[in-house]
């Protein structure tokens, strides 16, 4: 045990603006009323008051170095207020004045850990804000008989010794007496409830200062260490919040380290998702992994993870990994470690439910900094980091779900209850004898809308970026070569100049994928083999053969730099359209349910089909089909200035074009089991179906001049009631500042069984970006407007 005064803050002499005095005579009344009551233990209090009668410490202290003549009797104290049981070495104990931060008499491990602190530890400003909040429940408490429940702990936390560490601190007011100085302010129900409800001292200050009282004896403060406990429960409120945005693994990573109790380990957690049954790697949801994230930081290939995946969950255990031992090099993952020089790393598989869910991963730049402790001190976490793992394997599964709904099936929700009654009439055949038929889902009498959004002469520049990209390689493959007749005279080149010679003029002429094609087998044929042998026996050109496979790299080479810009620019567009028809025909559905469905070539294409057999208990009108070609129009528009907006940042300047094909008369769709697709029934709807997939690249009558073009939108259709209800629509858009005012009107080539197509063609007027528009809202009050 130790005495020394320890004031953390020159200020806590006057924390309360009150008067205040060490005293022992609470503590001494408390016991002389024990020993009234008789008992085992009576004798020893009695002896203890003597004590201190004895000693004359029964008046406040004044100065405080007659305390190192008293160590009997606070020794005395402490023997009484603490368990027997209790070893002085681990309990942190301390007596303090009624003044929080003026510590006098304590347990030598109390000492040390407030050394410990001098940087980070202040027990005035840990606490004292609390302490006063305190000292006004326990006054309320005596005075006004207001029953309270007071618990004087609060969670410190420790970071001087590399991880996180809890305690609390508690500080026990049983020896400490409140003296009122003056007659006592009366308090009115509502001014305290104000209070309670708020804790806000400012409320109470004025109405009740604590100058009206005088403080004597003393506070005994215990400080617990319970980094297990907060730990773990840090970890549960990260469970419970896991599917936020903002869920942070780092923080479950810190109470990890925390548990361990070792500031050298790092964390990390993988789980185990599975397609139909086979682990695979995603490197998203595996990015809070280790060892994943480094296989994929040294190239290791996708299908070689899986396959050490599968090898794992086929025999799941505990994993120790120590680069100076050579006992786990058959473990799956020992080379993915030795490659990244782990020096330390060890795994426990994770479950929930008995079900394996992913392993979470420890691991330390320190050699040899893995012991048994440590797998036991994470013990606690163990089922809730399974749980959490569980959540994600969940929610993967759910995207893929979502994706498959989404991306591969056209059973979207307008139309979810027909195949709902179509697979409640089967499960009811099934009940019967023999084999059910599935019942046909179709739609009668339905109107079609078609548009397609393509990227302007996309072939033309695909060849464009290939024949560039091409050229670029052979000059390089030809400097190459060059440089070997410099740095070796005598190695024979010939073979390989004779097929450059024979490649190099036939690019201009390359027509198809198969002439690429031929010239990819002769580099990886002829070129790559010959190259890596000259590499192995002559070093000098080891170099110059490094930076030609660079260069020729798929994913970053220049030699492919053309393609992927072409790519890109091709991928970006068709996003970004494909992206806004999935939101804006979302707003067209709650004009009217409907089925959509898009395809994606060159850019995309999509069918509207929208009837009253589409949801049979909402009567359809003529202005719901209004509604749809107006907005097909207008969104036709917006995409030709998404196009035009993206211009400036695509790695190759690609434009789209716009195309609508206008069709007046109802068709009939089924779905096609076979195909897991909507298609056309009967001959008049087959025929539409021919025009709509034959009108991409028309010509105009008479000229060369393809009817699509960039920046305008071209409008198919047969019959002059169908231009004269699109030229309505045009015009409300002209009068939105949306299109041009000239309109063309143009009659198109024959195509093969088609003959009588005409076009409207109009220019898009202010590409630049729009300002946001309520859609659906504003086509009905124009459709009013106009009827």
């Amino acid at each position: 045990m130790k005495i020394g005064e320890i004031v953390s803050d020159t200020t806590a002499l006057t924390p309360f603006g009150a008067e205040t005095a060490l005293s022992f005579k609470p503590f001494v009344d408390h016991l002389r009323e024990l020993a009234s009551q008789g008992g085992g233990r009576s004798e020893f209090y009695h002896y203890a008051v003597s004590k201190f009668e004895d000693s004359s410490a029964l008046e406040p202290v004044r100065d405080f170095d007659v305390l190192s003549r008293w160590s009997d009797l606070l020794n005395l104290i402490h023997v009484v207020v603490t368990p027997m049981l209790y070893k002085e070495e681990n309990h942190f104990w301390a007596l303090s004045t009624p003044n929080p931060g003026q510590v006098f008499f304590g347990t030598d491990i109390f000492y040390e850990f407030f050394d410990s602190q001098t940087q980070s530890f202040d027990l005035d400003n840990v606490y004292r804000k609390q302490q006063i909040s305190l000292t006004y429940k326990l006054l309320l408490e005596r005075f006004y008989k207001i029953p309270l429940r007071i618990e004087n702990k609060i969670l410190y936390t420790d970071n001087s010794f590399g991880t996180t560490r809890y305690f609390t601190i508690d500080t026990d007011t049983s020896f400490l007496a409140i003296l009122p100085l003056n007659p006592l302010p009366a308090l009115t129900e509502e001014e305290i409830e104000a209070y309670l409800l708020t804790d806000d001292v400012k409320l109470i200050e004025q109405l009740l200062p604590l100058s009206l009282f005088k403080f004597e004896g003393f506070t005994i403060i215990s400080i617990s260490n319970v980094t297990a406990q907060q730990a773990t429960v840090n970890i549960e409120e990260m469970l419970a919040s896991h599917g936020q945005q903002n869920f942070e693994y780092r923080k479950i990573f810190q109470s990890l380290k925390s548990l361990a109790g070792e500031a050298s380990l790092e964390f990390g957690l993988l789980p185990l998702l599975k397609v139909n049954d086979k682990a695979v790697y995603l490197y998203e949801g595996c990015s809070q992994s280790m060892i994943m994230h480094s296989a994929h930081k040294s190239g290791v290939e996708e299908e070689t993870l899986n396959v050490l995946l599968n090898k794992y969950r086929e025999d799941p255990k505990p994993f120790v990994f120590s680069k100076t031992t050579d006992t786990s090099d058959q473990h799956p993952f020992s080379a993915i470690l030795r490659k990244a020089g782990m020096p330390s790393y060890a795994l426990v598989p994770l479950y929930h439910r008995k079900q394996l869910t992913g392993v979470l991963e420890f691991y330390s730049h320190n050699a040899d900094a893995i012991h048994p402790e440590h797998f036991s001190n994470i013990q606690p976490a163990l089922s809730m980091l399974g749980e959490l793992l569980y959540y994600n394997i969940d929610d993967f599964n759910l995207r893929i779900e979502s994706i498959i709904k989404d991306q591969f099936t056209p059973i979207k929700s307008s139309v979810q209850w027909k195949f709902n009654e179509a697979a409640w009439k089967y499960l009811k055949g099934s009940k019967g004898s023999g084999l059910p038929i599935a019942p046909s889902v179709a739609f009668e009498s339905v109107f079609p809308l078609y548009g397609a959004v393509d990227v302007r002469n996309s072939t033309v520049e695909r060849n464009a970026a290939v024949h560039a990209d091409i050229e670029y390689l052979l000059i390089l493959l030809k400097s190459l070569l060059s440089s070997f007749k410099e740095i070796i005279p005598h190695v024979s080149l010939a073979s390989i100049e004779n097929h450059w010679n024979s490649w190099m003029p036939a690019i201009d002429s390359f027509s198809c994928s198969n002439d690429e094609a031929g010239l990819n087998r002769f580099l990886a044929v002829n070129v790559e083999p010959f190259l890596k042998e000259i590499s192995q026996t002559n070093p000098a050109t080891t170099e110059h053969i490094q930076k030609y496979f660079e260069e020729v790299s798929v994913s970053e080479g220049s030699a492919h730099k053309n393609r992927r810009e072409f790519e890109a620019s091709l991928q970006l567009i068709n996003h970004t359209v494909s992206s806004h028809l999935d939101a804006a025909q979302k707003d067209l559905q709650e004009s009217y349910p409907h089925y959509f469905e898009k395809f994606r070539t060159d850019g995309v294409e999509y069918d509207i089909y929208i009837g009253q057999s589409i949801r049979p208990e909402m009567a359809f009108e003529d202005f719901h089909l209004r509604t749809a070609r107006i907005w097909q129009l207008r969104s036709m528009a917006e995409i030709a200035r998404l196009g035009e907006k993206l211009l400036n940042g695509l790695p190759r300047k690609l434009k789209t074009t716009q195309l609508i094909f206008v069709h007046s008369n109802p068709i009939d769709i089924s779905f096609r089991t076979d195909e897991r697709h909507f298609d056309v029934e009967g001959a008049y709807s087959i025929r539409y179906e021919v025009i709509k997939k034959r009108i991409d690249k028309v010509q105009i009558l008479g000229t060369k001049e393809r009817l699509t073009q960039p920046d305008t939108i071209a409008i198919v259709y047969s019959l002059q009631s169908e231009a004269d209800e699109y030229l309505e629509y045009i015009q409300q858009l002209q009068q939105a500042d949306m299109l041009e005012t000239a309109i063309e009107f143009l009659e198109l080539e024959r195509l093969q069984g088609v003959d009588g197509l005409k076009a409207l063609r109009v220019r898009v007027k202010n590409l630049q970006p729009a300002a946001p528009i309520d859609r659906v809202n504003d086509f009905k009050t124009e459709l009013y407007l106009s009827s």
